[in-house]
């Protein structure tokens, strides 16, 4: 974005009967990737097309109540929607504060114009599936706007398509990042097409996607964070200062307006966010430069000097406004054990604080390197050439902007996915671009028709290797969130009967995998949520899990009573004896054997015909002996308890 002002901005290469070619080739394989992931979830032998009970908890049955609720106020937002009474009972909860809306109302608006009499989970299925194919829409848009050309924009799609760690989310019903990668990779498509054309309004569209991915996923700000530092890093290396460029201001000028306007970002402090920061720092720079300030130093050390102000400014409204400039310290924390450790978690689980326990399992568990690789297929083998492409560009040995911050960004991706697993969908963006890069590259530098055909050949030859890996994946493909079938039927089981157990309106404690089932089916207020974004919904979970393992029924009874208002209690023997992320969790080695007295020893004893009566509480349900486990013996994991004033 420094061309010269009145220079022409370069051409794609492409013909236009190319270009729509190439659209309607696009448009395909958005259909396939949907349909890909519909079938796959659907020959799953453990998915339940029929009944949605059972199926959702944790996250997704989170999301799953806020679409009935947006359907149930007949596409908009419920009325209660700033105070609702039964996410972190007894505390009312700004929905919209706390929670990035975005895909609960596609699905939800979907439903209503469609009228489709399918259980509402299958629509849930149908639409997700799609929103998260779009994807390529911005891949291929990024190759095109990289390479010039729509053949090698095809290859990036084609090798998009067949990568499987881009369908990470197959099965979910509803996970935020299905909405927000999206647009975080349509975004990457308008920023560099806004640095060819220069336009105000290509410039206003890559901020306007920058702002909706950030507002429908919480870790789309740690994707931002490594897209600004990187710039800012070429800056410093090269001079390069994208918001030199005319009409470049309108990018922080949309990006930071809409940080106070979007209630999450709000909520979440974006506004002094590091994204923010840089921005407002490489705006202080170009504003020297445009007065006349020549040495680069000076540039660099004012934009660090301006970071540094806003974001002390940005603290001092934080706190001015009753709360702390991020809510996200917990995930540093967590990224900063994962380096110390290097990606082991320790055997000591007292070695890590209790929010870093918390973070570091489930998707944020250390990705195994065998299985990264499996997941980002033949790709990976450009991975040398383009390391030591970008590894020249940053030492300004050849190369422009693109091939640096490519290449930079893959490799911190890498590194990104390899120490929480659930970021792989950024490598899974960023390989199917560089690979499209690279072979364009050779391409450009070998003169001999030979070398160029050997090339389109091996680039074919590696799409349809890859094709074939997926449709194996595909065939035998079973999610683990659904296994072992008998605790999908254990979990319908309850949530059916809770109804008849618990009295309206009433709230119910358990931990925060199975709190939102519970939620999602019945209405009753809970005292978990797994999403881990505010300081109020980590201490709890902590907690719980702490009070379970740690504490006597009595002390439990009390905290329920006293600090919660409530007289009902789920437990799960599976979740919370079984689990060694639990366990793990809950300050417990693996090695500990359960301490006299507490919840934890009641619950790994051995269940019997009749269960030992528990001082201050009343058993109201235990999970049907109908139920059996692969061995034949009833599962029997559940427990519902009123707890007796």
């Amino acid at each position: 974005m420094q061309s010269h002002p009145t220079a022409a901005p370069p051409r794609l290469a492409s013909s236009r009967w190319a270009l729509v070619g190439g659209a309607v080739v696009l448009f395909a394989a958005v259909a396939f990737g949907a349909w890909m992931r519909v079938h796959a979830a659907l020959h799953d032998p453990w998915f339940d097309a029929t009944q949605a009970e059972g199926m959702l908890k944790s996250d997704p049955a989170l999301l799953y109540y806020f679409v009935e609720r947006i359907l149930e106020s007949g596409g908009w937002l419920p009325a209660d929607v700033h105070a609702d009474p039964r996410i972190l009972h007894p505390t009312p909860v700004d929905v919209t504060a706390l929670f990035p809306l975005g895909m609960e109302f596609v699905v939800a608006w979907w439903r209503m114009l469609s009228g489709s009499g399918e259980p509402l989970h299958m629509t849930c299925l149908r639409v997700t599936s799609v929103l998260a194919s779009c994807a390529a829409i911005g891949v291929y848009g990024l190759a095109l706007e990289l390479t010039r050309r729509v053949g090698w924009a095809l290859a990036a799609l084609g090798v998009f398509t067949f990568t499987w760690a881009n369908y990470r989310t197959v099965g979910f019903l509803l996970v935020g990042e299905d909405f927000s990668v999206p647009w975080f990779a349509l975004h990457l498509y308008l920023l560099a097409r806004a640095a060819r054309l220069r336009t105000p309004a290509s410039i206003v569209l890559a901020a306007l996607t920058w702002i909706a991915a950030l507002a429908t996923w919480h870790a789309t700000s740690f994707f931002a964070s490594i897209e600004a530092v990187l710039v800012w890093a070429w800056f410093a290396r090269s001079g390069a200062n994208p918001l030199a460029a005319p009409k470049a201001w309108l990018f922080p000028v949309v990006a930071f307006a809409l940080s106070l306007l979007v209630p999450i970002l709000w909520g979440t402090r974006f506004y002094g966010a590091l994204p923010v920061q840089i921005l407002f720092g490489l705006a202080a720079a170009a504003w020297l430069a445009h007065r006349g300030t020549r040495s680069h130093g000076v540039l660099v050390a004012a934009s660090i000097a301006a970071a540094a102000a806003w974001f002390g400014i940005a603290w001092l409204v934080a706190r001015a406004l009753g709360g702390e400039l991020s809510e996200y310290g917990p995930v540093w924390g967590l990224l900063a054990a994962k380096l110390r450790y290097l990606g082991e978690l320790p055997t000591d689980p007292l070695a890590l604080p209790a929010e870093v326990r918390l973070m570091w399992q489930g998707p944020f568990a250390t990705a195994q390197p065998g299985d990264l690789a499996s997941q980002l297929g033949f790709g990976l083998l450009v991975l040398p050439l383009l390391v030591l492409g970008a590894g020249r560009a940053w030492m300004r040995r050849g190369g422009g902007a693109s091939t640096a911050l490519l290449g930079a960004a893959l490799i911190v991706g890498l590194v990104l996915a390899w120490l929480i697993s659930r970021t792989v969908i950024l490598p899974g963006l960023l390989l199917p671009v560089a690979v499209a890069g690279c072979c364009s590259e050779w391409s450009a530098r070998w003169a001999s028709q030979r070398a160029r055909t050997g090339i389109a050949a091996a680039l074919v030859g590696l799409v349809f290797v890859q094709a074939a890996d997926c449709a194996d994946r595909v065939r035998g493909f079973e999610s683990s969130w659904y296994r072992p079938p008998q605790r999908q039927q254990e979990l319908r089981a309850l949530v059916r009967a809770l109804p008849s157990l618990v009295p309206d309106g009433e709230a119910i404690a358990s931990d925060f995998m199975n709190s939102t089932a519970i939620l999602a089916h019945t209405r009753h207020p809970i005292l978990l949520q797994p999403k881990y974004e505010d300081r109020e919904s980590r201490r709890r979970a902590v907690q719980f899990f702490d009070a379970i393992y740690h504490r006597t029924p009595d002390e439990v009874r009390r905290m329920l009573l006293d600090e919660y208002q409530c007289r009902y209690l789920v437990l799960d023997r599976f979740t919370l004896t079984r689990l060694g992320a639990s366990l793990y969790l809950g300050g417990v080695r693996s090695d500990a054997r359960p301490t006299p007295g507490t919840w934890w020893e009641l619950l790994a004893r051995e269940a019997g015909p009749t269960l030992p009566e528990v001082r201050g509480y009343r058993l109201l349900y235990r999970s049907p002996t109908t139920i059996r486990d692969d061995d034949g013996r009833a599962t029997d994991f559940y427990r519902v308890y009123e707890v007796v004033p």
